[in-house]
């Protein structure tokens, strides 16, 4: 298809664009409850930039399913809004295996609740996380925000403002810069909050001024550059 854009709609029902091809695909500002595009072919932008869930009030859901998906462009997600029911254990958004051309954007107001998956996937450029919210924490620990295992991903900044709550995992992930943390919050007091093991940074592992509350592990990780900590805090 050619570019397809859904902007400021609401969109009650499942969207599922699963094993398509679209020149374009846009969702900017609307309201919806679950998308699905399971190895769906991008060949630009997919822009869901401000979506936000959609349901009876403060029963509210949005949760994406775009594994496999093929991103020729940016996967632009700033301001947008993801969460699974409360009591479910479903996860937010679910990109295992995506491959990103360009920049993955989860920053600015972007909220998360629930589990952000990119086990395996391939970002060339960076997964911007700046100022953006990441909660899926339990009172065992044994949750996570963010899990990135064995992801190839261009840089990561997870900076200025971030909020996490559950884990944060790159296990075996490559990343060609290197990662960025600083001034962030790590909250995963019970269990690990921070989880580098076996990664391999081309760059720097930067830390410096965050405040992380939860075990930070870095065994067998290997860093090109610095590991700053200068003035992070870690309880």
């Amino acid at each position: 298809l050619p570019a397809l854009a859904l902007v400021e709609c609401e969109i009650p029902e499942i969207i599922d664009l699963s094993h398509s091809r679209l020149a374009r695909f846009s969702l900017q500002s609307s309201r919806l409850s679950r998308l699905v595009a399971v190895e769906t072919q991008i060949d630009g932008e997919l822009d869901l930039m401000g979506v936000a869930p959609l349901g009876a009030p403060g029963r509210e859901t949005l949760t994406a399913k775009l594994r496999g998906v093929r991103i020729d462009g940016d996967l632009v997600a700033r301001d947008a809004k993801f969460a699974r029911a409360t009591e479910s254990s479903e996860d937010a958004l679910m990109l295992q295996g995506a491959e990103i051309a360009g920049n993955a954007f989860f920053d600015g107001g972007f909220e998360s609740f629930g589990c952000i998956w990119l086990q395996q996937a391939r970002i060339a450029g960076g997964l911007c996380c700046e100022g953006g919210q990441l909660l899926n924490r339990s009172e065992a620990g044994d949750t996570a925000a963010l899990t990135a295992d064995g992801a190839e991903i261009g840089i990561v900044l997870m900076r200025q403002g971030l909020k996490a709550e559950g884990e944060v995992r790159f296990v075996g992930a490559r990343i060609v810069q290197g990662f960025d943390f600083t001034d962030a919050s790590l909250r995963n007091e019970f269990g690990v909050s921070l989880n580098l093991a076996n990664a391999v940074a081309g760059g720097e592992i930067a830390l410096n001024g965050a405040k992380i509350s939860g075990q930070v592990l870095l065994s067998n990780a290997d860093a090109a550059r610095n590991l700053d900590l200068r003035g992070a805090e870690i309880t």
